[in-house]
């Protein structure tokens, strides 16, 4: 009998950031939305989300496990992606960026993630290349939004090809805003698996969505919500999975 695995990927609200104060913690990858989805449906969770990562970091990371450990004949893997919002980017790195310092209960770290420099607005950097090139890339994020929501629709897209190639399953949702329906996306949204993709042209995503019903976590220094939300989320996904 194959083994059934639930491999979860997205930034730090799909590894359940700060639900217990901390950035990261096996407590909070345990009780992200993700990992009680895939013990309601009675998988392993394997939870690879990186805090700050774009949505093609997280596609990437997708495809670097199943290349290090899925096996078709042993693996029933189905995979829960919460992208993040599209204008997140990630730049090339002559160094690498040490990435699983900042994810210690990481499951598995996609080490490919440390050649690149991931991007959000409102960061400035830590050191002074990165404190540098910071306000080019927040204008660039600002000027560029429709070609950021191509490139997210785009990762969606590739994402779900490569899990059809591998015979896997999947369920995505948005854990922040991220592309929205215009004449450079419909193409790709044409093409996406609707009947696997929860409410993705919300315009909250996970976050807001459970911040505007009053939801906010005390224990949270930065935007992240603590356990009820989370289940809340993991129980409407199921329902969509079963709709």
């Amino acid at each position: 009998m194959k083994e059934k695995i639930m491999l979860v990927t997205g930034c730090s609200h799909a590894g359940g950031s700060e639900i217990d104060g901390t950035e990261d913690s096996t407590y909070n990858r345990t009780h992200s939305f993700g990992n009680v989805l895939g013990k309601i449906l009675g998988r392993r969770c394997i939870n690879i989300s990186i805090a700050s990562q774009s949505n093609s970091a997280i596609a990437r990371g997708i495809v670097e496990w199943f290349a290090n450990n899925y096996d078709r004949e042993q693996h029933d893997v189905m995979v829960c992606v919460g992208w993040t919002e599209c204008t997140r980017l990630e730049i090339p790195m002559g160094l690498d960026v040490d990435h699983e310092y900042n994810n210690p209960a990481i499951d598995y770290y996609p080490k490919n993630t440390a050649r690149f420099l991931q991007i959000n607005s409102g960061w400035e950097g830590f050191t002074d290349y990165e404190k540098e090139i910071m306000p080019y890339w927040h204008e660039f994020m600002v000027k560029n939004e429709k070609m950021c929501e191509i490139m997210s629709a785009k990762d969606a897209l590739m994402t779900q090809y490569f899990l059809q190639s591998q015979g896997a399953d999947w369920i995505f949702c948005n854990t922040m805003p991220n592309f929205k329906k215009n004449r450079y996306t419909n193409f790709y949204i044409s093409q996406l698996d609707m009947s696997k993709y929860f409410e993705p042209f919300a315009e909250e995503g996970f976050f807001w969505f459970y911040r505007n019903q009053g939801f906010e976590n005390p224990k949270a220094k930065y935007w992240h919500h603590d356990e009820t939300p989370h289940r809340l989320q993991a129980e409407r996904l199921f329902d969509f999975i079963n709709s």
